[in-house]
Order: structure tokens, then C-alpha cells, then sequence
């Protein structure tokens, strides 16, 4: 089933910007703290010290997010338990910043001890130095509320969400003192988010456990027939689609999760969807 599209593909790139999207939208990870004080902290994805960080937010915690949806950044923010000063003191670069996404067979309750048995298909989304700004993390806050969320974090490249638990893993060295800083987080929970942490940014397994507080910056898919997101139902979403129109019942635990290629919604991926499907592909360019 191919077909040339070169010229068309280009033409979409300069006249819809290259990705067929929808709105910006934003999810605090967990929800149950989206305007309540984490009760611990961690310095993985924000702070003075270096180290890993991995966290694993469940399929139901992810379940506002449409499939297909490309998350291009996230916020973090200073724990409230200490008081910080606005942070860093100075500006500066975490010189050694990646940042990594995927999703999982486990849940939140199985969460293991080793970093590579949470996460498959995992995608570094980010790599480098993580320049901040001076008082980048404001420290304004109503009594006993959470700090204010500090700068989008902004990935190099998207990761489109295709369903299940979403596993973020940071890996970084660390700021140096400055004021120091630590972010907001929560303690593993088996329905909402399970993680662990270390000190060493190469670590293979946690020392222990705890949750980021993150806030997700995404934007929605414009067509559900873009089955890998990228903008266009074309090739790269065919084998995607026949995969799924195999299996049939969305049911059936074989079935990717979300079942993203039921584009009627009725439980099934068959005739009927086979039709939307190529209506879509024979547009090539999401509306």
C-alpha cells in the first residue's frame, strides 16, 4: 500500500506547521497532588546533587490523555517542607541532563528495584545541558500549598503517548550547591505512581523509593488515524493499523493498549474501521 506522497508532505510541513495537533494541554503527575503539597522530596529531576530517578505513573493516572498525544515538556517545583529561596541562587547549567520516556508491563505495585525492568521502548527525549535561569524555581507559595511550578522543561524530541503506564527516568549530575534546591515528590502509592531513586546518575537499581511531582505539557492529536503520531496517516501507521485489525477484539490483552485503531469506538478493530482508516490515508494531511 504505497503511495507517493513527497510532494504533498512537504507542502504540510510549511502550511500546518509539520504536525497535526490540537490544543496544548497539561496533567499533574500524581492528579492527587495537583494543588497539595507533596509529603517528601527528591532531588532527582531538579537539585543540587546528581543522580537517577525513575517513575512510574499508572495507565489510570494517564487516562485523560488521549492516545497519540505528543508530550513535549514538563515542570517540576521546589519542595515547600524547607522554606527554599527562590532557586538557583545564580544562573547556571546542569552540564550532564538526560531525560528518558516509555512505557511498561509492570504497575505501579510491581514496581522493581532494577531501572531496565519498569521501562520498555524507552526513548531518550532528552539529552545535554539544562541551562536554568536565576530564581528559574520561585518559592511563592499559599500557606502549607505546593511551591509554584518552575520552568517547562522543553524534551528534544516528543514522545508520543500510545497508552499504559508512563515511566519517566531522569539521569543527571546535579547543580552544585548554589542555595541547593530539592523537588516536590510523594511516596510510592500501588494505584497512582511507583518509583526509586539513587545517587549515582549510572545507576542500574534504586536505593530506595519515591515519586516526582511533575506537571506533563502535551498536545492532542488532530486525527485518531494517526496511529504513531507523527503528523500524517501514511505508511508509518498502516502496519500499526493491520496489527490491531488481527487481533480484533480491543479486549483481547495481545491488543495495544488503548486500542487506538477502534477509530468508531466499538470495541472492535474491523470493517468499519478499516474504512475510517482509509478515508484518513487517502487525506495523507490531518485537517
Amino acid at each position: 500500500m504505497k503511495k507517493a506522497k513527497t510532494v504533498v508532505a512537504a507542502s504540510a510541513w510549511l502550511l500546518a506547521g509539520s504536525h497535526c495537533i490540537g490544543a496544548e494541554q497539561h496533567l499533574v503527575l500524581p492528579a492527587a497532588f495537583a494543588n497539595a503539597e507533596g509529603p517528601i522530596n527528591n532531588a532527582g529531576p531538579i537539585g543540587a546533587n546528581g543522580g537517577t530517578m525513575q517513575t512510574m505513573y499508572s495507565a489510570g493516572e494517564m487516562a485523560s490523555v488521549p492516545l497519540g498525544s505528543r508530550i513535549t515538556g514538563f515542570q517540576t517545583r521546589q519542595d515547600n517542607s524547607f522554606g527554599f529561596a527562590p532557586w538557583p541562587r545564580v544562573s547556571l547549567a546542569i552540564e550532564d541532563y538526560r531525560v528518558y520516556m516509555g512505557t511498561s508491563l509492570l504497575t505501579p505495585a510491581t514496581f522493581s528495584n532494577t531501572f531496565a525492568a519498569n521501562i520498555k521502548d524507552k526513548q531518550q527525549v532528552k539529552a545535554g545541558p539544562l541551562p536554568l535561569a536565576m530564581n528559574a524555581y520561585p518559592s511563592i507559595s499559599p500557606p502549607g500549598g505546593p511551591e509554584q511550578w518552575g520552568p517547562v522543561i522543553v524534551l528534544d524530541q516528543a514522545y508520543v503517548y500510545q497508552g499504559g503506564p508512563l515511566v519517566i527516568e531522569w539521569r543527571n549530575t546535579g547543580a552544585g550547591s548554589n542555595g541547593g534546591t530539592s523537588g516536590d515528590a510523594a511516596f510510592n502509592s500501588a494505584g497512582a505512581a511507583g518509583g526509586g531513586n539513587s545517587t549515582s546518575p549510572e545507576a542500574t537499581t534504586s536505593n530506595g523509593g519515591s515519586v516526582a511531582i511533575v506537571r506533563l505539557t502535551y498536545v492532542t492529536s488532530a486525527c485518531p488515524a494517526d496511529l504513531n503520531g507523527d503528523g500524517f496517516v501514511d505508511d508509518g501507521d498502516f502496519p500499526i493499523f493491520v496489527a490491531a485489525y488481527n487481533i480484533l477484539d480491543c479486549a483481547d490483552p495481545a491488543m495495544p493498549a488503548g486500542c487506538g485503531a477502534d477509530l468508531n469506538g466499538d470495541g472492535f478493530v474491523d470493517d468499519a474501521d478499516f474504512v475510517a482508516f482509509v478515508v484518513a490515508y487517502n487525506e495523507l494531511v490531518c485537517p
